[in-house]
């Protein structure tokens, strides 16, 4: 994988929380994790410690309204003091979750892992429900020309057939950013199989992709540790 792993983001998360003086947290997570959920929360508790702040409450998403209410009504319930909900789930029980919280008073600021798609989220719901809502991202802002990366990116899509009427995202930055390493790791790979060409990711070390570096390090399947946060504007627009 070239992203960056989920504690990183929950870091990332965490260290911009305690810049705006926010420590009282909860996470709520989807049924897909649940078969760690206990790992999950403890691992996220650890992170979040480290930068003073505490886990108050913890919950599991699931299918379903009446699923949904239920966790925003124990989350109101037993810890009405939450300053920030940290939501690791994918974007449609991210969204449902987003939805429900902010139509029953829901008022702690909502922070999502990559896991929830942005742009998805933006179009599901309303900006005025959208409007706060961060989540961490993996890759650089595709809206951007502000580095090599994103400026190749950028005039690339310009220069595809119907041009304007294709909407960048950041799902196409990390599809960019994957094909980027795997082609560099082709062309390090002769003759090029299967076995040489997983051993040339895996000594891909300090590739420079333009402002983007992947290394793979020994043990790690992870060769990025870039995390940023967007937010939603009260346009319904993604901001950096």
């Amino acid at each position: 994988s070239t992203r960056a792993v989920l504690m990183d983001e929950i870091e990332k998360i965490a260290k911009h929380l305690a810049t705006l003086g926010l420590t009282r947290l909860a996470l709520v997570y989807d049924e897909r994790q649940a078969s760690e959920a206990q790992a999950l929360e403890d691992a996220v508790s650890q992170v979040v410690a480290a930068q003073g702040a505490k886990l108050l409450t913890s919950s599991v998403l699931k299918t379903g309204k009446a699923a949904q209410e239920a966790v925003v009504d124990q989350l109101q319930k037993t810890a009405p003091s939450v300053q920030a909900v940290i939501v690791v789930a994918a974007s449609p029980m991210t969204a449902a979750f987003v939805e429900s919280y902010r139509l029953e008073g829901g008022a702690a600021q909502i922070y999502a892992t990559s896991s929830a798609d942005i742009e998805q989220l933006a179009v599901r719901l309303h900006p005025e429900v959208m409007r706060g809502v961060s989540i961490a991202q993996v890759v650089p802002n595709p809206y951007r020309a502000n580095n090599r990366l994103n400026k190749e990116f950028r005039d690339l899509v310009a220069k595809q057939p119907k041009a304007e009427d294709i909407t960048v995202s950041y799902a196409m930055m990390e599809g960019y950013v994957n094909a980027k390493v795997l082609v560099e790791a082709m062309r390090r790979t002769q003759p090029l199989n299967s076995e040489r060409l997983a051993d040339s990711l895996r000594g891909l070390n300090a590739f420079d992709l333009g402002g983007y570096w992947v290394t793979f390090r020994p043990g790690s399947q992870s060769g990025s540790k870039f995390v940023d946060l967007s937010i939603v504007n009260a346009q319904g627009k993604v901001t950096q």
